[in-house]
């Protein structure tokens, strides 16, 4: 779908900024994750490089929790009886019930980064689970500041575990 005009026109909008623009990412996992990310907002495939970035914050609470609480308390981010981790949703829920005890680990963790984190999850939520996408350049734009800015704080607090 042509995102500027919908004609139904399948194309694609080469865009050469990185949607994350971070560099040393840590880890094996998490560098070809953001650099999948970066490809599809590359090549402009919006709602994937929504989902991925669902994908890089899901894992980089999953891990923060692992590293925290160890498997002694696996019940804040794993559901034992269904062998799978808790929901992107449920696991911001965790972390903001939380937040005292990572407070160490980074600034910036306060009311303001779980409307942020929320607020993402709301946005890609509904995208992931739409039929039809209609991302504008200006969505995606705010998109991409409000993401680099929850990845960063997450990967500090990651890191300092």
């Amino acid at each position: 779908m042509d995102e500027e005009h919908g004609t139904g026109v399948l194309h694609s909008t080469f865009r050469s900024e990185r949607f994350l623009d971070i560099d040393n990412v840590p880890g094996t996992f998490y560098p070809d994750l953001v650099e999948d990310i970066n490809q599809c907002n590359r090549i402009g495939i919006n709602d994937a490089t929504y989902v991925l970035v669902w994908k890089l914050l899901e894992n980089l609470l999953i891990d923060i929790f692992r590293d925290q609480y160890g498997k002694q308390e696996i019940d804040l981010y794993y559901l034992l009886e269904n062998r799978r981790s808790r929901t992107f949703n449920d696991l911001i829920n965790t972390f903001e019930e939380n937040l005292d005890d990572f407070q160490h680990s980074s600034g910036g963790l306060d009311s303001d980064f779980i409307n942020e984190l929320d607020a993402f999850w709301q946005n890609a939520n509904a995208e992931a689970h739409s039929i039809e996408t209609n991302i504008t350049k200006d969505e995606m734009k705010e998109y991409r500041e409000q993401a680099r800015h929850v990845v960063q704080i997450l990967f500090r607090v990651n890191q300092n575990m």
